[in-house]
């Protein structure tokens, strides 16, 4: 499989916005503005529920210009100037027939999506697509899947503004071209990257030296990145507890701009189930990028690995 191109990260051609519009308009209308800034071709795929059977475009379209939760009628004039606006923003963008979940890997691939966005929904993905929603197929995405969750912050976010990132890690395979990908794009926003590791229980022969970020380092594939100069300057830290909490509970503390994650793998989803992708998607304040396909690089200044911390 040919790796996708960083470049297409920071000046992508084609974007597929994914978003249940009856869950949250309004978000799924903030969220188009800000990728349209990135001046690439914006695809709006809306979703079908699978309790809802087929359901088109046209009878999903109503919600567009709803009256926001309130329970009193809204003047005709408000709704015309809310519906005036969606035709503003959606002229720009092409509008897709409603797809199943299931769908979206090989529609994006259709398109040659750089990068997918997820409006993820206020509630959880199995209560909103039960039969059809599988976190596993965000793997099979080959573009970065960049999610907003429902309490993402949209009124600051910049695609290409970044100063802070979370990268948090499991040891295992696709580790390498996400410590890639994670440190190239904080080299290409001047941004601080921090590596965080959640220990869970402590195994039975294990030493305490083995919990500390000199042993996180020395296990990372450093050396191979400093060979391809794609290594930026980061901070190594390391928690204990579960990993969901331990992410959003350090993300709380240091306020991050963006959160890395990798694909979820089928073996990490047996054990640890759901709840810890879910979770940090569900709450987490800034947005996710999710890497599971490994993504092409290109040489960046070499500089030290740096503050050494732990948590």
């Amino acid at each position: 499989m040919k790796s996708h191109s960083f470049r297409a990260w920071y000046r992508p051609k084609t974007i597929l916005v994914v978003s249940d519009m009856s869950e949250h308009p309004v978000r799924t209308l903030e969220v188009i503005s800000k990728v349209q800034a990135t001046g690439a071709r914006v695809f709006l795929l809306p979703l079908q529920k699978s309790h809802d059977g087929i359901r088109n475009v046209e009878r999903g379209f109503p919600y567009l210009v709803f009256d926001n939760g309130s329970k009193s009628p809204m003047p005709v004039v408000d709704d015309t100037r809310r519906a005036l606006l969606w035709a503003e923003i959606l002229s720009e963008s092409v509008v897709l027939k409603s797809a199943r979940f299931e769908q979206v890997p090989e529609l994006a691939k259709s398109i040659s999506a750089d990068i997918v966005v997820l409006v993820a929904p206020d509630s959880s993905f199995t209560q909103c697509y039960p039969a059809s929603f599988d976190i596993g197929l965000l793997a099979s995405v080959e573009a970065p899947v960049l999610i907003f969750g429902k309490h993402s912050d949209l009124s600051s976010w910049d695609h290409n503004e970044c100063r802070t990132i979370l990268f948090p890690i499991a040891f295992g395979p696709g580790l390498e071209h996400q410590l890639r990908f994670a440190c190239r794009l904080a080299h290409h926003h001047h941004a601080r990257l921090t590596v965080l590791h959640v220990f869970e229980g402590r195994g039975p022969h294990e030493s305490p030296w083995e919990r500390t970020p000199v042993a996180v380092e020395s296990r990372l594939p450093i050396a191979g990145l400093k060979q391809e100069g794609v290594l930026c300057p980061m901070e190594i830290t390391v928690c204990e507890g579960y990993p969901e909490q331990a992410i959003l509970r350090f993300n709380e503390r240091k306020h991050h701009d963006l959160i890395i994650l990798g694909g979820p793998r089928p073996s990490a989803l047996r054990r640890l189930g759901h709840s810890v992708v879910e979770g940090v998607m569900a709450q987490a304040h800034c947005p996710i990028v999710m890497i599971a396909q490994p993504v092409e690089t290109r040489s960046a200044a070499i500089e030290p690995v740096s503050h050494m911390t732990s948590a």
